[in-house]
């Protein structure tokens, strides 16, 4: 079973995703997959970019030469939370999903 190789299984969702969220919980009870923890998606378009850039927090993407997209930065914020989540629990092996 998937869920005996990880310590633990993220799911990053967004809150006003509900029916993402219902599907995935399907699913993860279909697979009696265990271990599992949603994690709240940062909503890309609540953030202020332009403070974030004045405030010398965001970067100019040199790989594809532009700015990130509000969306962009919102995916990366939340996998910074499932970051913290592993270090905070000394986790080794995980899944992001």
């Amino acid at each position: 079973m998937i869920s005996d190789h990880f310590d633990k299984i993220f799911i990053i969702n967004l809150p006003k995703a509900l029916q993402r969220r219902a599907a995935m919980l399907f699913q993860i009870g279909k697979m009696n997959i265990k271990n599992t923890q949603f994690i709240k998606a940062v909503d890309g378009r609540s953030i202020d970019i332009g403070k974030m850039k004045a405030e010398g927090n965001l970067l100019w993407d040199d790989w594809r030469k532009r700015d990130l997209t509000q969306g962009e930065v919102g995916c990366y914020l939340s996998h910074v939370k499932v970051w913290n989540e592993i270090v905070e629990h000394n986790l080794e092996k995980v899944l992001i999903c």
